[in-house]
């Protein structure tokens, strides 16, 4: 549900079969998904089987592009013979030992599929998810793909509106814009108030949902809950409406208001709307546009963007959102989607471990056991930034030098590491641990906000990486994005130096 391939601008599952080993494991998939994911009531997965009740009728509801469901989980039924052409996902959750039906199974997400992704975006490829080695059994050149999770249209167009109200609440001294922001924060708020707190992966954000869902907590937001909401919360987040075209053009003109508010040229996209209106007003024998034709005349002319406000653009999303749908399908309007980030830091993909060969592999089965046993009373105060004590030393000795391995072994891959180090690098920092040794920078009042942010993304690396072991990685981004810390704190120099004094306290531990 996250790498997999998706459509409808990210917000939805691509079609998917789970090969599962027999009907008992399809029937506690199917359970265990619906518990996972009970927003969607149980209409996304069904178990498609020789037992099914009219199963002919499931197998042709899955067929089709538009009808549910979107994952089928079968046992033998769906292996071969069917041809779904939107199959994008394939699940191997059961060992498969003939090769003619390991090929004829993969065969299911080979079939072409023209403008599954939108207009000219054609399936050019499907995803294997593997989980008990036949691909390794069957001596397949996996080259697995190097993706990260993509965000769907919905998180792209969440995140703008936040930073929208962020920038709105600047302006808050005009009555007009305290009344757009009641009205914004009543959305936004209402967004986060909808979700379901019985879905798993809504509960790992509880923290921050039962903060932002109180409207009370938008008012006056600052950059700190701009990057809680966006990075905590806007994945969580589906804007449900029928016309995807629609959605992508509200992201245009939400782009379009982010330029206007932070005083930056959006030339490129007001000329895309531009196009896009002059074509609409073509089409005035349509009655809705007809109706809109005095919109469409503004939102075509240059010059009319050249003194248009805030609240002249809303007024032209929201006027003309429902006219793209008339337009003809083309350049005009269908390119806008776009799936990369604008920098990609670093990418890292780790092997699955195959359950029925066990992990042979020294490195793989000790970064397994440390992630599998961060309550290890050693292993925890590591992560949570707490000095062991000699008996802790030796018990990580033991673990690694003769119950995982040998001390060749640990040598031979993780060279001169000290455990510690390595134990703090595989498990990475309790992000509480490390707010409680920044924390006095954060409250700090007398530090500016691009201070704040600084500290913020030292806090984010050391709790992904345990420690920060080289300081050049503060002239490298996502820190140089801000500035250099001798820039950013050239008038607070002391309260820089106590910042790199607390970064070191987190390598002197481990």
């Amino acid at each position: 549900m996250e790498h997999g391939n998706k459509i409808e601008g990210g917000d939805k599952i691509g079609k998917s079969i789970i090969f599962a080993a027999n009907q008992n494991h399809a029937n506690k998939i199917k359970e265990r998904f619906d518990i996972l994911y009970p927003e969607y009531k149980g209409k996304i997965a069904e178990v498609i089987t020789f037992n099914t009740k009219f199963v002919q009728n499931a197998i042709d509801r899955f067929s089709k592009t538009d009808s549910y469901p979107q994952i089928a989980i079968s046992v033998d039924m769906l292996d071969t013979g069917i041809d779904v052409p939107d199959i994008v996902n394939l699940v191997f959750f059961k060992k498969v030992r003939s090769k003619a039906k390991f090929w004829q199974m993969i065969g299911r997400g080979t079939r072409l599929r023209t403008d599954l992704f939108g207009p000219g975006d054609d399936k050019k490829g499907f995803l294997i998810f593997d989980y008990l080695g036949n691909m390794d059994y069957f001596r397949v050149d996996q080259r697995p793909e190097k993706s990260g999770i993509i965000e769907s249209l919905s998180q792209r167009i969440y995140k703008l509106r936040v930073d929208i109200l962020y920038l709105l609440e600047q302006n808050a001294s005009d009555q007009d814009y305290v009344d757009e922001i009641n009205k914004q924060i009543k959305e936004m708020s209402g967004y986060i108030q909808s979700l379901n707190e019985d879905s798993f992966n809504v509960k790992m954000h509880l923290k921050y949902v039962h903060q932002y869902k109180n409207p009370d907590n938008w008012i006056n937001l600052n950059e700190m809950d701009t990057h809680y909401i966006k990075y905590e919360l806007s994945s969580l987040v589906v804007i449900h409406d029928e016309d995807k075209r629609a959605k992508f053009f509200d992201r245009q003109m939400y782009m379009i208001e982010m330029a206007y508010l932070n005083h930056y040229d959006a030339s490129q996209v007001i000329n895309k709307v531009i196009m896009m209106a002059d074509e609409l007003y073509k089409k005035q024998t349509t009655p809705d546009i007809a109706d809109n034709a005095e919109y469409l005349k503004c939102a075509k002319d240059p010059d009319y963007w050249k003194t248009a406000n805030y609240f002249d653009l809303e007024v032209l999303r929201e006027k003309i959102r429902g006219l793209v749908k008339y337009l003809d399908p083309g350049p005009i309007v269908d390119p806008v989607d776009t799936h990369f980030e604008d920098e990609i830091i670093e990418t890292k993909m780790n092997d699955a471990f195959y359950n029925d060969e066990g992990l042979e592999n020294y490195k793989e089965k000790v970064q397994h056991y440390l992630k599998a046993h961060e309550d290890d009373e050693a292993i925890y105060k590591l992560r949570h930034n707490q000095v062991i004590t000699p008996d802790e030393m030796k018990h990580l000795e033991n673990l690694l030098w003769i119950d995982l391995g040998s001390k060749d072994d640990y040598r031979l891959h993780f060279g001169d590491t000290p455990i510690t180090r390595l134990i703090r690098k595989i498990v990475g920092l309790d992000r509480q641990a490390a707010m409680a040794e920044f924390s006095r920078f954060l409250d700090d009042q007398s530090l500016n906000s691009r201070q704040i942010h600084f500290v913020e993304l030292l806090v984010d690396y050391i709790v992904k990486n345990g420690f920060i072991e080289d300081k050049k990685v503060l002239l490298q981004d996502p820190f140089k994005s801000i500035g250099s810390m001798s820039a950013l704190f050239k008038d607070k120099m002391n309260i820089a130096r106590e910042i790199l004094k607390t970064v070191d306290t987190f390598s002197e531990r481990c």
